[in-house]
């Protein structure tokens, strides 16, 4: 079983993570049933397999999510655009421990449809205004959140990826706007106070999210 979980590791690895998470459970049960009733050591070779696949899956949802943000950044037009629902219920979701991320056997919670979108996005009392490639990093590190609550045993490297993606959106969003690179690749004929200002909304926003993920994955 491990030398075939071997021969498919690249497929493996771009698996969803519903679909890689099933695999996982599955796995470390049928281990754990061959371990009580055969006594056999030998199968935690297959769970050693599974653990290095993990951190594998989560190095390919890394490197995809830091490629799509600066695709997305290198396009962002640095303007203000209504909070969808869906967007608001991940944040909330990510700093509530036990939202039933586990239960729904998904990336998150599941959303109910509806609902109007609004003008700010609020956390913790406070509102924000965003842009769009804000609501994208919102997303990417909500699938953290679920990666950490579906695969517990990547904690540690889960942290250092989000601390890691938001660095990337804090220094290339510093470059084209306080840099004005967003002139060439955006193609803003000037950099604004307004562009500058959602700017900082979105690096507060990040800075004060971020301490309360970190609460919550400390208690998966």
């Amino acid at each position: 079983c491990a030398r075939l979980l071997e021969v498919r590791r690249r497929r493996t690895t771009l698996l969803s993570l519903a679909e890689f998470s099933a695999l996982f459970d599955a796995t470390v049960d049928f281990v754990a049933v061959t371990e009580r009733l055969c006594g056999s050591r030998k199968e935690k070779v297959l769970r050693l397999t599974m653990v290095e696949q993990s951190k594998g899956f989560l190095e390919a949802l890394h490197e995809s999510n830091v490629s799509k943000l600066t695709t997305l950044l290198d396009a962002e037009r640095w303007v203000q655009v209504d909070v969808p629902v869906e967007i608001q219920r991940l944040v909330y979701d990510c700093i509530r421990p036990g939202s039933g991320w586990k239960d729904e056997g998904g990336m998150r919670p599941a959303t109910s449809g509806g609902g109007t979108a609004e003008k700010q996005l609020e956390l913790e009392g406070e509102k924000y205004f965003v842009v769009g490639v804000l609501t994208a990093v919102l997303k990417m590190l909500s699938d953290y959140v679920g990666c950490a609550v579906q695969l517990p045993t990547l904690g540690a490297g889960i942290v250092d990826r989000i601390y890691a993606l938001v660095k990337v959106f804090r220094d290339r969003s510093c470059r084209l706007v306080l840099g004005a690179e967003a002139m060439t690749k955006a193609g803003l004929k000037t950099i604004t106070a307004k562009h500058l200002a959602l700017s900082a909304q979105a690096q507060l926003l990040l800075s004060r999210f971020l301490p309360l993920i970190k609460t919550t994955l400390s208690r998966v």
